[in-house]
């Protein structure tokens, strides 16, 4: 399911919402889910858009959701330098966070090996 937009987003809460939309719709009580993706399309620089001629914005709630964006990166940001080695020590959105004690976490037995982003997953040629 695609859920297109009539102006450009960049707000991570924006594009959060839009998806709990579109899951709200395909949801069904009772089916078993392994597992869902997010795939964003049309992306370019912020420059390159163009606004729609018959919205208007709210710019007092986009200057907003701007700062809170930029203070949760700088707390990232400060949080990484502070502790490094202990990337899972983050700030974000309650909505996109999955507990460690949650019964339905992914299951991490069968998950592929990250040759580009883990030097120890890398194959060995003896």
């Amino acid at each position: 399911m695609s859920l297109p937009s009539k102006s450009s987003i960049s707000d991570t809460v924006v594009m959060i919402q839009a998806v709990r939309k579109v899951l709200d719709k395909t949801y069904k009580d009772g089916l078993k889910y392994a597992k869902t993706g997010v795939m964003l399309s049309g992306i370019c620089e912020y420059a390159e858009t163009m606004s729609d001629l018959f919205e208007m914005p709210d710019e007092k709630a986009q200057v907003e959701s701007e700062k809170l964006i930029a203070v949760m990166d700088e707390i990232n940001q400060q949080l990484a330098h502070a502790l490094p080695g202990r990337a899972t020590t983050k700030l974000f959105l309650t909505s996109t966070a999955i507990e460690k004690n949650q019964t339905w976490q992914m299951s991490r037995a069968l998950l592929n090996p990250c040759y580009t982003t883990k030097l120890s997953d890398l194959l060995g040629i003896d």
